[in-house]
């Protein structure tokens, strides 16, 4: 087993298929997994005889495919005296592999920790061969354009080129707009499209609104990745209402964006990934409103995948975030819950984590909706860190502001209880000051002196951090107790805050009792 990181998407691809099309020379069956195959169909590979190499791109998106193909190889190794390789693609390693070393299967958790330094391949970021693959992919875009090659030397901008991506951007853009200075390649070769898109809707009597019309359908489409004539029908039916377009508008500009990009559906995601991302910025920042509508109308399904394309992206560009914050606003009860689902999936889960926590409106979360979100990050990984602090401040305002507002009543009437409330108040927004500041070290939230100076070293709190998630892991490599199995969490603030809170305390021997009596633990037994 290998896994292949580093570079950019464009790099990863094209190394994978060398890898498959030299195996593929030497009498091995070689492919992509397809991302849409069912766990079923991937363990059938193990009925093959002959030597095998299956590649999985965004192996951190797709665990499920990733765990099946190793039950099939251990099966397949067990009987059959047949090499087989299996390569993960991906953008990094984290917590989503620390997951697979974990797993309950000793042939599979034995498989992922095999993967280590030794046999990782990470590309450089910068790509080594940035003038050769210039005249490279100028040649071929040339060719399939059908104009003549430009002549001379790489532009001197090409130097600002680090990606792949980046140069065969430059390659193109030099051959639709010779001028450029190639300050943005990605930037560059979408201006030519929207060029054309303006002079194809001018010819065809129609206002300036139309090129953005075409932009707007097309970020959708890369956003919600449909991948089956099932999930085209379902995606144009719901274009209306998430672009503002009538439904003879949609219909017009969708077979546009067809004649544009063809591919097999109606509609089809603008690749490569990083220029699609580029598009999807610079539409979500123009039209804010388009990931709120896609929560409101879209189902889980489209959603999830959605987050995921956001969560992706978000590394290289940040300023998606509002939209990964205002998408789960549309309904945070279900949909900051679904996003918990996609982070822990994501090679760089931490600036996805800490939009989901600006979206979790707690004012609209009902007690069961806290209840689920406190079980979810009390048994998630470093992941979901910069969330943790906002589902506390959530279980806060509703389990202890009720009560707070009673007391400040009750001080108002009553004057010398007001300094007491004062100090439960600032000790309270403390304590919260410090939770979030141990769980989110990013926050820079933790207390410190009245100088400035931090109140605990660093070092301590990185070592205590190290130390909760270190127990955590044991905790869940140790067999399950049956209320365990059955859904229920015991003990969730001490997992969540395991540093702060004593297992000793009467909250945690009474909530023990009561999962020890009934099993399970209801969110209004917990409220009491």
């Amino acid at each position: 087993m290998k896994l292949l990181t580093g570079g950019d998407e464009l790099e990863r691809t094209l190394l994978a298929l060398q890898f498959r099309d030299a195996l593929s020379h030497e009498d091995w069956l070689a492919g992509v997994v397809n991302p849409r195959a069912s766990a079923t169909e991937i363990r059938n590979t193990g009925m093959i005889e002959r030597p095998l190499l299956a590649v999985v791109e965004a192996a951190e998106s797709h665990d499920d495919q990733v765990i099946a193909l190793a039950e099939a190889l251990a099966e397949r190794s067990a009987l059959r005296d047949v090499p087989a390789r299996l390569l993960l693609v991906s953008d990094s390693s984290g917590e989503w592999l620390a997951r697979l070393r974990d797993h309950d299967d000793e042939r599979i958790s034995g498989l992922f920790r095999e993967v280590t330094e030794w046999n990782t391949l990470t590309l450089s970021q910068l790509h080594p061969d940035r003038a050769g693959q210039f005249h490279a992919a100028r040649s071929a875009f040339a060719q399939k354009l059908g104009v003549l090659e430009p002549v001379g030397e790489p532009p001197t901008g090409l130097v600002r080129c680090r990606t792949l991506s980046d140069v065969h951007a430059a390659a193109l853009t030099t051959i639709l707009s010779p001028d450029a200075d190639l300050m943005n390649p990605l930037d560059d070769v979408i201006m030519a499209d929207l060029r054309h898109w303006r002079r194809m809707v001018q010819e065809d009597g129609r206002a300036e609104a139309g090129a953005e019309a075409l932009t707007t359908i097309a970020a959708v489409t890369t956003l919600c990745r449909p991948d089956s004539a099932e999930e085209v029908e379902a995606l144009l039916s719901r274009l209306p209402d998430i672009t503002g377009l009538s439904v003879s508008d949609v219909t017009e500009y969708t077979q546009w964006l067809r004649r544009l990009y063809p591919g097999q559906y109606l509609l089809k995601p603008i690749r490569p990934i990083a220029l699609g991302e580029h598009v999807m910025a610079t539409t979500m920042a123009a039209v804010p409103s388009i990931p709120e509508r896609i929560g409101e109308v879209c189902p889980d399904e489209m959603i999830a995948r959605a987050l995921t394309v956001l969560g992706g992206a978000l590394p290289r560009h940040p300023e998606l975030a509002p939209a990964v914050t205002s998408l789960v606003r549309a309904d945070p009860e279900r949909l900051v819950l679904l996003g918990t689902e996609v982070a822990i999936h994501l090679a760089e889960p931490e600036p996805f984590s800490r939009a989901l926590g600006a979206g979790l409106n707690d004012g609209r979360l009902s007690v069961t909706g806290i209840w689920k979100l406190l079980q979810r990050v009390a048994r998630s990984g470093q992941s979901l860190d910069p969330l943790k602090p906002a589902v506390m401040k959530a279980y806060t305002k509703v389990f202890a502001k009720p009560l707070m507002d009673q007391t400040r009543e009750r001080a108002e009437e009553f004057g010398p209880l007001k300094p007491v409330h004062q100090v439960v108040e600032q000790l309270l927004d403390y304590s919260m000051d410090m939770f979030e500041g141990f769980l989110d070290p990013k926050s820079d939230k933790f207390p410190k002196e009245p100088d400035g100076k931090e109140s605990v070293p660093q070092p301590l709190l990185d070592l205590a951090r190290k130390l909760i998630y270190e127990r955590d892991i044991e905790d869940q490599r140790r067999p399950k107790a049956r209320d365990e199995r059955d859904g229920a969490s015991p003990d969730v603030l001490p997992l969540l805050f395991g540093a702060f809170l004593d297992r000793r305390s009467p909250f945690t021997r009474r909530q023990r009792r009561d999962n020890a009596g009934t099993g399970d633990m209801e969110p209004d037994d917990f409220s009491k």
